[in-house]
């Protein structure tokens, strides 16, 4: 699946997690705790507070005689990170996640009467530990050497999305990374490849210093399976900022390096703990973004067709010809031939820029043509992070306006771009599961066996099939052993689509309304021993290893799986690529006494915080809502199904003369069953825990009911930061 988004330079600094302070991490401006006369008027009784002290994540004081309370302010750079009245004379801030330099002012209180002010400066230091970066994040191009994004959304995939399309020498992913400490540190890649061996070239701050091998081939990601491998690298590290260039290296030898797809990387700390205010010497951005020609997308006029394309390698440094990160663009002929590149600035702002270069010729010269977008879509599950850095502008005015209406879905507003009350992201368009079925594999079982016919999955998503009945067709549609083998079902088993099944069980959608996990508990337990028996008993669900060279959706378009369960961005492959009748169906449930519900992905508008424009980008939103402006898409079937409740007709008519027109009914049902996907700052990090361990399930080596309580014990570290 292709979908629209932003390719953000990212500006990544250490994850704060919480370290108690040991010995010499408590200080006062004197050593000592200070007080302050009290703007209370009458006579005072209460004394000041003494013995300010704090220790691993508790402040303590002695108490004050005659007090009923005490009123406790932290405050770190001038800001209140914590208030609150406390009867008790020790306050736990553990769950605070403080760091840095940090004030405590606390005053007993008797009624009106409060007693001077104490107060206590303390440092709280962190551990320097495993830092997770996106490949996606850090992707200054849409295209290097392919006409389509580099940048490609799979919900199965870490962050929701990784970078492909890296198809030439030199192209890759640029990291700009603040180190907190100098050191050496292991460096973790992760992968897919289905044409190993395949190898990536590391520079670190314009020095070459490692090589990924990526040595397992775990075949290419699809929507229905993702399963990246990891390699490692040791990397040296200057405190302060660093440039990390992942890169395709290569000649004609060895393939070029031969190719690979990178989800995200894992930098592990070594533990040691330092003050994050000691970082604020170095910026909160680069002095100098430095853009490596070989890293952008190229442009080059096609001499035959005279076409702008985005195919130009890159020339390679040799022994005698030395180039910045060992490439250099060449072939710059025509006009308009060169590189763009797509990154985020901290600033609006005019900025130096220097430029590298070697010409032939005298007289030559290089234009730049710079352009700003303050607004952008994105996928639903970058929002979290965006929103908790406080990097999005408010649209709520916008949002509630178009709510008031009545004529959008109310349901696509609900997701990731909302919270606590606000809407910071306005959706384009959504997209759902469905359960799509090869009609003549049914239809052939049916004639062999006149006496026991399967009946088609149901299309009614207040009467769907039940799991049971899904677990039944699919063994009876299963066969074949070895690479002839054929399967009944495939339906991922990925924390993504766990909610829905647990919905569809009777159970809650991975949180309960109080924000509680509530995966231990038996709908889920039931899901997964579905999902047991299909894989395990039955065998008539594709292991990772059976999708490992052909996807899970490759093998049902060739007729190799009877049924899958897969996103509404599969109906132009149904259409276009099978040779056989296709129908659709609703999300199987536990029981008919449950409704049917459907995993729903939502592409949202947001606009940056830091825009110099902000009226205007609310103008320019308010004009992509407009129903007009929605049909547009909707005529092509691009952005998911409208928003804008009047246009799903529009959507839905480009399909009423296809193989599937029968089915327009059960596709768009899928709208009103709508569960989201709840992400959050922690979820991406839990989602892969818990596919990693996916895999000793799967191989039996864990039990179904075991395999649950893992992802429990992972969302629940998630919650609590401990990932």
């Amino acid at each position: 699946m292709m979908k629209k988004n932003v390719a953000a330079f990212a500006l990544l600094l250490a994850t704060l997690a919480l370290s108690g302070c040991g010995k010499g991490t408590v200080s006062t401006a004197s050593g000592k705790s200070s007080d302050a006369t009290s703007s209370v008027s009458h006579p005072l009784t209460l004394a000041a507070v003494t013995g300010l002290a704090y220790q691993n994540g508790k402040l303590t004081f002695n108490a004050v005689t005659g007090a009923e309370g005490y009123k406790v302010v932290i405050t770190h750079q001038g800001e209140s990170v914590y208030s609150s009245s406390v009867m008790a004379t020790e306050v736990d801030l553990s769950s605070l996640e403080l760091a840095g330099n940090l004030l405590a002012k606390v005053k007993a209180y008797k009624g009106l009467e409060e007693s001077p002010e104490a107060s206590l400066e303390f440092v709280v230091k962190v551990a320097f530990g495993d830092i997770v970066i996106e490949a996606e994040n850090n992707l200054y191009n849409f295209g290097t050497g392919k006409d389509t994004s580099n940048f490609r959304n799979n919900t199965l995939a870490h962050g929701g999305a990784y970078v492909g399309g890296v198809d030439d020498a030199g192209q890759g992913v640029y990291i700009n990374y603040l180190s907190p400490v100098a050191g050496t540190f292991a460096f973790d890649a992760y992968y897919t490849t289905d044409m190993n061996p395949a190898y990536n070239d590391v520079w670190v701050n314009g020095v070459s210093v490692a090589r990924f091998a990526f040595s397992e081939k775990t075949g290419w990601g699809g929507a229905s399976s993702y399963n990246a491998a990891m390699a490692t690298v040791n990397i040296p590290l200057v405190k302060g900022w660093n440039t990390i260039s992942v890169m395709k290296n290569g000649d004609s030898t060895d393939n070029w390096g031969s190719y690979a797809e990178l989800d995200y990387f894992v930098l592990h700390g070594d533990k040691s703990e330092y003050n994050p205010d000691d970082l604020s010497a170095y910026g909160s951005h680069p002095s100098a973004y430095r853009l490596e020609a070989e890293m952008g997308s190229p442009r080059k006029k096609n001499a035959d067709t005279k076409l702008n394309t985005v195919k130009n390698p890159c020339i390679k440094e040799d022994a005698t010809n030395k180039y910045s990160n060992g490439f250099l663009m060449g072939g710059i002929e025509s006009a308009y031939d060169g590189v763009e590149w797509h990154f985020y600035s901290e600033e609006k702002a005019q900025y130096t820029l220097k430029a590298g270069y070697a010409s032939g010729q005298d007289g030559a010269y290089l234009s730049f043509y710079v352009s700003q977008a303050a607004i952008a879509l994105t996928h639903d599950a970058d929002f979290a992070d965006m929103i908790e850095k406080g990097q999005l502008q408010d649209l709520s005015s916008i949002a509630n306006e178009l709510i008031a209406t009545g004529k959008y879905n109310t349901s696509a507003f609900q997701g990731t771009g909302y919270k606590g009350g606000k809407y910071y992201g306005l959706p384009s368009g959504t997209q759902h599961m469905l359960l799509y079925y090869n009609k003549d594999l049914f239809d052939q079982y049916n004639t062999a066996n006149p006496t026991a016919k399967l009946a088609y999955p149901s299309g009614d998503w207040s009467q769907a099939s039940t799991f049971s009945e899904i677990a039944e067709d699919a063994r009876k549609l299963s066969g074949g052993d070895g690479a002839s083998r054929h399967f009944g079902l495939s339906a991922g088993p990925y924390l993504a689509y766990a909610g829905m099944y647990s919905v569809n069980s009777g159970g809650e959608n991975i949180f309960d309304k109080e924000g509680n996990c509530v995966i231990k508990s038996q709908s889920f337990y039931d899901v997964f021993d579905w999902f047991d028996t299909m894989l395990k008993t039955d065998k008539s669900m594709p292991s990772t290893s059976d999708t490992a060279t052909s996807s899970a959706i490759d093998r049902f378009l060739g007729g190799n799986i009877a049924m899958i369960i897969d996103g509404v961005w599969q109906l132009h492959d149904m259409i276009k690529y099978t040779s056989f009748n296709v129908g659709i169906a609703a999300i199987p449930v536990k029981s008919t006494a449950y409704l049917s519900h459907t995993t729903t992905f939502t592409d949202e508008f947001f606009a940056v915080k830091t825009s110099k424009t902000p009226i205007q980008d609310q103008i320019a939103l308010r004009y992509l809502q407009r129903a007009e402006s929605i049909a547009a898409l909707a005529e092509k079937q691009v952005g998911g199904f409208p928003v804008y409740k009047d246009d799903v007709a529009t959507y839905t008519a480009g399909l009423a003369s296809s193989k599937i027109k029968d089915y327009l009914n059960v596709i768009t049902g899928g709208l009103d069953s709508a569960v989201s996907v709840p992400y959050s700052t922690y979820y991406n990090i839990v989602d892969q825990r818990i596919n990693q361990k996916m895999a000793p399930w799967i191989n039996g080596e864990i039990s179904a009911h075991d395999f649950v309580d893992y992802m429990d014990e992972m969302m629940q570290k998630g919650m609590r930061g401990e990932l």
